[in-house]
Formats: C-alpha cells, structure tokens, sequence
C-alpha cells in the first residue's frame, strides 16, 4: 500500500467517524431534549454513538497494520534477489558471443604479434638475414597449430653465437606463451636447430630447458607476469601496454 493511497483512506476514514459521531450526538441530543427517551435509553444510544466509531477504527487499524506486517515479509522474500534486468539493456546471448569472439581474435593478434617482436630482439644476432627470421616465425606458428605429427619445423642455422642453452631458452620463453608441453618444446628446439642441438636427446633437452650455467648463454629465461600473459621482458625497458590476455592457448 502505497502512501497516497494510506492517505487517502485515512482521510475517508476520518470523515466517516466525524460524520458517524455527529449525526449519533444529534439524534441523542434531538430526543433527550424533546423528552422521547428516558436516561437508560439514553445511556444505550451513546453507548452506540460510541461503539460504532471505535468498531469502525479498530477496523482499520487492523487492515493497516495486516498491510505493513504483509509489505515487511514481502519485501525480506525479495531483497536476496536481483532486481530484473529490462530487456532493452541487458545484452542478448548473440552480442555476448560476438563480443567474446573479436576479444579472442583480438587477444590472437596482440600475442602473434609479440612473438614476433621477440624474434626479432632477441634473433637478429643469431640469424642474419630477415629471411631466416621469418621462417623461425613460421615455424613456431605452423608447430602450434598444426596437428601432423609428421610435420617437421624447417632446420635453422644460426651462427656459432648462438648456444644450445640459449635455443632451450628461447624455446621455453616462446613455449610458456603458447602453453606448449615439455616435450613440445624440446622437440621444436631438437628439429628447428638440428646442428646446435645434435648431442642432445629429446629427453634431456626437456628436463634442462631452464637450465642456466653462468657465462655461457645470451638469452635468459623470461618469466610471464602471469600464467596466460603473451608478453615479454626487455632489459632496461618498459613492458608495452596490451589487453588483458584470455585464458586459451588453443590457437595462434
């Protein structure tokens, strides 16, 4: 019950006992005093002068106060729930999947290119010619995404700089990008760099991927800021602004 409508009834059910108790006190008073009625009869007429008013307050006090015990208990059942949403600005389920799908792609392509990136900076004075950087690029994109057990990265051959424990690095870096497994890294780096990497076996590149002997590697171990984080670390430079990554390591 809302308070116009309390007010409302309040007034009409004022009116209506002033009206009950004014017209009662005049018949009362017209009789007694024209001698048609003796003091018992008079006694018994304002006793229902009397009662009629308070029947009729009692009445509504009652209904008032059923409303406001009613409104307490309805109002607790509902105030664990969320109000409703209205239809026009809550997002259909087409919206939310069409929103999902560009974050995605958008998270694909701000990945893809950091990689890139970090072939680049950490490459260039292993590979020397742009040529041998696009492909270990291709490399790394086709080792992710194809599902050929008999695809085989394009052999590499960097120059003498380059250690075998500065491949295991890099691999592991570009590796925890991509949620690649132990072993899929130790194979991409026994097959992409077959020369640098031909006395080690698959298993034990696996189990010293983050090896680290002092002095004798340039690449070091890049840890990500978080589990699905694609970026990477420079020396004595600010991380570069990206989206916040997604959970998924499915595709490249």
């Amino acid at each position: 019950m809302n308070n116009k409508v309390k007010f409302i009834l309040t007034v009409a059910v004022s009116l209506l006992l002033l009206t009950t108790f004014v017209m009662g006190n005049s018949l009362v008073a017209h009789d007694y005093l024209h001698g048609r009625g003796d003091a018992a009869t008079l006694a018994v007429r304002w006793a229902v002068v009397i009662a009629i008013p308070l029947a009729m307050l009692s009445g509504y006090l009652i209904a008032r106060h059923r409303s406001f015990v009613w409104g307490n208990v309805h109002g607790s059942a509902c105030d664990g729930k969320a109000p409703p949403q209205s239809s026009e600005s809550r997002k259909s389920r087409d919206e939310l999947r069409m929103e999902f799908k560009q974050k995605r792609k958008q998270h694909k392509a701000d990945r893809r290119e950091a990689i890139k990136e970090y072939i680049d900076i950490v490459m260039v004075p292993f590979l020397d010619d742009d040529k041998s950087l696009d492909l270990l690029f291709e490399n790394i994109r086709h080792w992710h995404l194809s599902d050929d057990e008999q695809f085989m990265p394009v052999p590499l051959k960097p120059n003498p700089r380059l250690t075998s424990f500065d491949i295991r690095h890099f691999v592991w870096n570009i590796g925890e990008r991509l949620g690649w497994s132990g072993v899929k890294r130790a194979e991409f780096a026994k097959y992409c760099f077959p020369v640098a990497m031909k006395d080690l076996e698959v298993e034990t590149i696996r189990r010293t991927l983050k090896q680290s002997p002092e002095n004798q590697f340039s690449i070091k171990i890049d840890e990500p800021d978080s589990k699905d984080d694609y970026r990477f670390h420079y020396p004595n430079d600010k991380i570069p602004d990206s989206s916040q990554p997604l959970n998924e390591s499915s595709d490249y």
